[in-house]
Order: C-alpha cells, then sequence, then structure tokens
C-alpha cells in the first residue's frame, strides 16, 4: 500500500513538473509558481525517496 500512494504522488508531481517545465520553454511571463512547482516537487522527490529506502523501522535500542 506504501508503495502504490508513493507511485500515485510521484505521477501527479511528474505531470505537474511536466506542466511547469513546458511554460517554462514556452516562454510564459510570470514563471514564479512554475518554479515553485519544480522545487516542491523535488522536495516531495527527496522526501519519498528518505522514507521509502532509506529510513529503517524503528527498533528498540537494547539496554546494557
Amino acid at each position: 500500500m506504501k508503495y502504490l500512494i508513493s507511485a500515485v504522488i510521484t505521477l501527479a508531481f511528474l505531470v505537474l513538473d511536466w506542466l511547469a517545465l513546458h511554460d517554462i520553454i514556452n516562454g510564459e511571463e510570470d514563471l514564479v509558481m512554475e518554479y515553485g512547482i519544480l522545487v516542491v516537487s523535488l522536495l516531495v522527490y527527496l522526501a519519498l525517496v528518505y522514507l521509502l529506502f532509506i529510513k529503517k523501522p524503528g527498533k528498540i535500542p537494547e539496554r546494557y
């Protein structure tokens, strides 16, 4: 279930990235929102990588 949700989020942000880059390439006048979308999507991608691949499930530390 975790991978399905992350796949849907990734697909949605890839579509938003494509639309933002399309506006940037075609010379849109105001690009603040487009660059904002790209920055937010980068943060979401990094968070997904961290949550899915780097973070390990918490274990109770052993006491000495």
